[in-house]
């Protein structure tokens, strides 16, 4: 086989794989040690900062379980997640949604103790729980930071929604008013310094904070995927 015919096919190959990377969802990035991840360039909190100071609410809300609600208004229990992430922040939701009811026990001194546990009663001895006030509604607030491409998980959550009765949002980044791609929320990784690395390099995270001296350094690996999916194919053709 020529040198023509293998650029030629090294050239394909790498058109198919930018084109199946601009199609994804989700920006990945990998770590030194080869592990995947979505990089997101502002923090779930920033979101939560602006959406729920909005719409009043209190950050941050401990139940009794000593979970937090991400924002507890006068209606809702709500949980703020990537898109990458629906399934669990539908869990948590819900699970605020519980925490935040009241509930009333009949105690029964001579009864046997009961050992399961409901949000702001001890259940000791008690023999009977009765409902006396329903908790905040549940409500996901889906960040969606690329709305063309994740607008199916939103649709997803959403059908769940309607069937097991929660309500559903998404923001955007245009809620954090971005001055040069950057929040008004100084705690953001958007306002850290980005320290790029190579894959080969092996250092642990507080290797790097020391090395940089600071904390707030972004770490960053070099993509590396593409390099080494090239790199084996042109084995195969020699």
């Amino acid at each position: 086989m020529t040198i023509c015919n293998k650029i030629i096919i090294t050239f394909c190959i790498l058109l198919c794989f930018h084109n199946s990377v601009k199609a994804s969802a989700f920006e990945y990035g990998y770590t030194s040690d080869g592990f995947k991840y979505v990089i997101h360039k502002h923090n779930e909190s920033s979101y939560q900062h602006a959406w729920c100071s909005e719409h009043n609410g209190i950050e941050e809300y401990e139940n009794s379980d000593f979970t937090r609600v991400d924002c507890l208004t006068d209606t809702h229990a709500i949980e703020f997640d990537f898109a990458n992430k629906l399934a669990e922040s539908i869990g948590q939701a819900l699970h605020y949604s519980f925490m935040t009811a009241n509930f009333r026990t009949t105690f029964m001194p001579d009864s046997e103790q009961i050992e399961h546990t409901v949000p702001k009663v001890q259940m000791r001895n008690s023999v009977s729980v009765e409902k006396i006030q329903d908790g905040k509604r549940a409500k996901v607030v889906l960040i969606l930071e690329n709305p063309e491409k994740q607008m199916c998980y939103f649709e997803r959550v959403q059908n769940l929604g309607k069937i097991h009765n929660f309500d559903v949002e998404y923001v955007t980044p245009e809620i954090l008013t971005l001055t040069d791609n950057k929040c008004q929320f100084p705690d953001c990784r958007c306002h850290k310094k980005k320290c790029k690395i190579t894959v080969g390099l092996r250092r642990k995270n507080r290797d790097f904070e020391n090395y940089f001296g600071a904390k707030n350094c972004t770490l960053l690996t070099i993509k590396s995927t593409k390099r080494n999916f090239v790199c084996f194919f042109w084995l195969l053709l020699i």
